[in-house]
Formats: C-alpha cells, structure tokens, sequence
C-alpha cells in the first residue's frame, strides 16, 4: 500500500524512475523505458524492473506492432 511505501528506505528517486519507465513501458516508447528502468535500478535492485527490462529485452527494445499498453500472462 501506499501508506507501507512511505516508511520503506527505498530511495525516493528509485520511484521517480521507476514511475516514468513503466509510464513510457505503456505508452510504447520501449528505449526511454528502458533507460529509465536501468538507471532505477541504481537505487534498488527491484524484481518488477527487473521482468519489464527482459520483457523488453526479448524484443530487442522495440515495441510489437500489436502493442496495447499490456501484454498478456501465459504463466505465474
């Protein structure tokens, strides 16, 4: 929750980051995501960036023509 976040020691430029990655994740723009991502990175080594930048990755950092803002789980 928000309220757990506010007493974590995680830098608060991590979520700074972190924010404008998956924003530009969702709108498509896979190299700015992906720079934004790496560098949140810096400031905590963090699982959800850690999956979105291999996501990513796998495609080269090139966004599929289909993109819809999500993709699809095939998996837990």
């Amino acid at each position: 929750s928000f309220r757990e976040l506010l007493y974590t020691k995680i830098p608060a430029k991590f979520y700074k980051l972190f924010r404008k990655g998956l924003r530009n994740y969702l709108n498509g723009f896979w190299g700015k995501a992906s720079k934004y991502l790496k560098q949140s990175l810096k400031f905590h080594n963090d699982k959800p960036a850690q999956v979105l930048l291999e996501y990513m990755g796998s495609f080269n950092n090139i966004v599929p023509p289909d993109w819809e803002g999500c993709r699809k789980l095939n998996s837990k």
